[in-house]
Protein backbone atom coordinates (compact mmCIF):
# COMPACT_ATOMS: atom_id res chain seq x y z
CA UNK A 1 0.00 0.00 0.00
CA UNK A 2 1.09 3.25 -0.84
CA UNK A 3 0.89 6.59 1.38
CA UNK A 4 0.55 9.82 -0.68
CA UNK A 5 1.35 13.33 0.74
CA UNK A 6 1.12 16.70 -0.69
CA UNK A 7 3.90 19.15 -0.25
CA UNK A 8 2.16 21.92 -0.24
CA UNK A 9 4.36 25.49 0.41
CA UNK A 10 3.18 27.44 3.26
CA UNK A 11 1.23 30.73 2.77
CA UNK A 12 0.70 33.88 4.29
CA UNK A 13 -2.69 32.76 5.66
CA UNK A 14 -1.44 29.01 6.84
CA UNK A 15 1.81 30.55 8.55
CA UNK A 16 -0.87 33.71 10.67
CA UNK A 17 -2.91 30.09 11.42
CA UNK A 18 0.56 28.54 13.48
CA UNK A 19 0.91 31.82 14.98
CA UNK A 20 -2.46 31.86 16.39
CA UNK A 21 -2.32 28.08 17.57
CA UNK A 22 1.01 28.57 18.99
CA UNK A 23 -0.60 31.75 20.97
CA UNK A 24 -3.30 30.03 22.20
CA UNK A 25 -1.51 26.70 23.23
CA UNK A 26 0.65 29.02 25.47
CA UNK A 27 -2.09 31.24 26.75
CA UNK A 28 -3.30 27.96 28.46
CA UNK A 29 -0.39 26.82 30.11
CA UNK A 30 0.68 30.23 31.47
CA UNK A 31 0.95 30.63 34.94
CA UNK A 32 -0.56 33.41 37.39
CA UNK A 33 1.90 35.97 36.48
CA UNK A 34 0.60 36.23 33.03
CA UNK A 35 -2.81 34.61 32.67
CA UNK A 36 -4.22 36.73 36.13
CA UNK A 37 -4.48 40.90 35.58
CA UNK A 38 -5.14 40.70 39.17
CA UNK A 39 -1.61 39.11 40.56
CA UNK A 40 -1.39 41.26 43.13
CA UNK A 41 -0.56 39.22 45.84
CA UNK A 42 2.11 37.64 43.97
CA UNK A 43 3.38 41.34 42.19
CA UNK A 44 3.06 41.90 45.57
CA UNK A 45 5.47 38.99 46.85
CA UNK A 46 7.69 40.15 44.31
CA UNK A 47 8.48 43.41 44.83
CA UNK A 48 9.10 43.28 48.77
CA UNK A 49 11.95 40.15 47.88
CA UNK A 50 15.05 43.02 46.63
CA UNK A 51 13.83 44.81 50.22
CA UNK A 52 13.63 41.40 52.40
CA UNK A 53 16.64 39.61 50.33
CA UNK A 54 18.69 41.94 49.51
CA UNK A 55 21.50 39.38 47.90
CA UNK A 56 19.72 37.03 45.83
CA UNK A 57 21.83 34.85 43.97
CA UNK A 58 21.36 31.49 42.28
CA UNK A 59 24.05 29.50 40.18
CA UNK A 60 26.01 32.55 38.65
CA UNK A 61 22.24 34.65 38.09
CA UNK A 62 22.11 37.67 40.10
CA UNK A 63 18.15 37.10 40.74
CA UNK A 64 18.07 40.72 42.71
CA UNK A 65 19.20 42.33 39.39
CA UNK A 66 15.95 40.47 37.66
CA UNK A 67 13.86 41.54 40.44
CA UNK A 68 14.65 45.19 40.56
CA UNK A 69 15.04 45.93 36.50
CA UNK A 70 12.17 44.07 35.53
CA UNK A 71 11.75 41.84 32.11
CA UNK A 72 14.71 40.73 30.44
CA UNK A 73 14.62 38.51 27.22
CA UNK A 74 16.77 35.65 28.74
CA UNK A 75 14.77 32.88 28.45
CA UNK A 76 16.18 31.67 32.64
CA UNK A 77 14.41 35.00 33.40
CA UNK A 78 11.17 33.76 32.05
CA UNK A 79 11.32 30.51 33.27
CA UNK A 80 12.70 31.31 36.56
CA UNK A 81 9.05 33.83 36.98
CA UNK A 82 7.18 31.42 36.03
CA UNK A 83 8.40 28.47 37.97
CA UNK A 84 8.06 31.17 41.04
CA UNK A 85 4.71 32.22 40.53
CA UNK A 86 3.83 28.31 40.23
CA UNK A 87 5.61 28.35 43.91
CA UNK A 88 3.83 31.42 44.98
CA UNK A 89 0.29 29.65 43.87
CA UNK A 90 1.02 27.08 45.63
CA UNK A 91 1.26 25.05 42.45
CA UNK A 92 4.42 23.53 42.83
CA UNK A 93 6.09 22.85 46.13
CA UNK A 94 9.50 24.13 47.49
CA UNK A 95 11.44 21.30 47.21
CA UNK A 96 10.08 20.92 43.00
CA UNK A 97 10.77 24.97 42.93
CA UNK A 98 14.52 24.25 44.25
CA UNK A 99 15.30 21.23 42.36
CA UNK A 100 13.78 22.95 38.69
CA UNK A 101 15.26 26.24 39.26
CA UNK A 102 18.96 24.57 40.19
CA UNK A 103 18.90 22.28 37.15
CA UNK A 104 18.22 25.61 35.50
CA UNK A 105 20.38 28.05 36.37
CA UNK A 106 23.33 25.81 38.54
CA UNK A 107 24.59 25.11 41.49
CA UNK A 108 25.99 27.79 43.69
CA UNK A 109 27.22 29.44 47.27
CA UNK A 110 24.12 31.45 47.67
CA UNK A 111 21.61 29.22 46.10
CA UNK A 112 20.42 27.98 49.83
CA UNK A 113 20.17 31.35 51.59
CA UNK A 114 18.76 32.97 48.31
CA UNK A 115 15.98 30.06 48.78
CA UNK A 116 15.88 30.59 52.58
CA UNK A 117 14.85 34.03 52.01
CA UNK A 118 12.24 33.56 49.22
CA UNK A 119 10.70 30.21 51.28
CA UNK A 120 10.42 32.65 54.16
CA UNK A 121 8.56 35.86 52.53
CA UNK A 122 5.77 33.40 51.01
CA UNK A 123 2.62 33.44 52.09
CA UNK A 124 0.95 30.53 54.29
CA UNK A 125 -0.17 27.95 51.95
CA UNK A 126 -3.58 26.73 52.89
CA UNK A 127 -3.48 22.93 54.15
CA UNK A 128 -5.12 20.64 51.58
Amino acid sequence: MTTRTCARPVGRLSAVGVLLAMAASLGGCASESWSNIKATGFNAYVDQLPKSCPNLRIGNEDIGRWLTRGASSESNYLIFFDNLSRLYSGKISRDEFRTGIDSLLGAGPHNEASYACMFKSLPAQPAA
